[in-house]
């Protein structure tokens, strides 16, 4: 198995470990670098790159999550009850 389809499984990873792991992280540090470099003022080129940064951003919740759960994920998946 794979660092990468343990993350997707809930596992403990090495993101240190898998070359793709490493490789997206670095492409996501500069699609944020070139994010923090848009002027405050130019809303549409911000609101363009954070989609292309954070997936879902953006998009409509449709379901509500009581407040004793811990959710995550798009599409969102409920990881813990907490107590």
């Amino acid at each position: 198995m794979t660092e990468k389809e343990k993350v997707k499984n809930g596992l403990l990873y090495n993101p240190n470990k898998d070359q793709e792991l490493i490789t997206e992280r670095n492409s996501c540090k500069d699609k944020c670098y070139e994010y923090n470099k848009i002027q405050p003022t130019k809303l549409k080129a911000r609101e363009l790159k954070i989609k292309d940064i954070v997936i879902g951003a953006g998009s409509v919740v449709n379901k509500d999550i009581l407040s004793n759960f811990v959710a995550v994920g798009n599409p969102c998946i409920v990881k813990k009850q907490l107590k």
